[in-house]
């Protein structure tokens, strides 16, 4: 679904990701691990093309992310939801309104629209907050209206950017729990960026682990905490 051989970026002259290789398959949660500093969100956002890069592959369901032409590109993200450390809610719209929003740039109808956003606040377990706005949500609410809208054109991938490091460790556990619900009901694949480890043993099925814009360990949950590298132990 996702394959990555011989990836490179560089601003200026500083490299940031160096000879990334690796594949994401179809259905999995896929982990992608390190340090601030290390690489990971530049990664993340090559894939939706958020980011450009200069050197290797990056395909996409078979396609050349660079070589995408606007439409093109604007055409793959439909598929490829994403969700954010720190929500990216619209302040001055409330929940339903927030989730509605890539439907209605898309040209839904205004029928197709609310069976969509309820179908997805019961999902997410919001429904009687549809017309709530940000300021009189928790983080873990706002974080799940966040997961709803990244949901609404029904994608095939969710990209998660450290979506839970600004939240409780028991709202990080709920927000984990869905996402592993998401993919099991719905069998989207998700790639999770983060640098909580816990995070990644209770929900993901295979990681790479990061460092200095490099890979330094890939593999199952398992065989990376199995032997854990210094990467991980610091």
């Amino acid at each position: 679904m996702i394959k990555i051989e011989n990836l490179s970026k560089s601003y200026d002259k500083h490299e940031i990701l160096k000879d990334i290789n690796t594949h994401i398959k179809p259905g999995e949660i896929f982990a992608i691990v390190g340090h601030s500093g290390a690489g990971k969100s530049t990664l993340l956002r090559c894939i939706n093309g958020l980011e450009s890069y200069q050197g290797g592959s990056l395909k996409v369901f078979g396609k050349e992310i660079k070589e995408l032409k606007e439409r093109e590109l604007k055409e793959l993200c439909r598929d490829i939801g994403m969700i954010f450390q720190h929500f990216a809610l619209l302040a001055q719209k409330n929940a339903f309104e927030n989730i509605a929003l890539p439907l209605r740039v898309w040209g839904y109808d205004e029928n197709a629209i609310k069976a969509r956003v309820y179908e997805l606040l019961e999902l997410i377990g919001l429904k009687d907050k549809s017309r709530s706005y940000p300021n009189q949500l928790s983080g873990g609410q706002k974080q799940r209206i966040a997961i709803a809208r990244a949901l609404a054109l029904s994608p095939k991938i969710l990209l998660s950017d450290e979506a839970t490091s600004a939240l409780d460790p028991n709202t990080t556990r709920q927000i984990l729990e869905l996402l592993k619900r998401i993919n099991r009901e719905l069998g989207i694949t998700i790639v999770l960026v983060t640098h909580e480890m816990d995070a990644i043993k209770s929900s993901a099925n295979r990681a790479v682990l990061m460092d200095g814009g490099k890979i330094v360990e890939q593999g199952s949950i398992e065989e990376l905490f199995l032997c854990p590298s210094e990467v991980m132990r610091g």
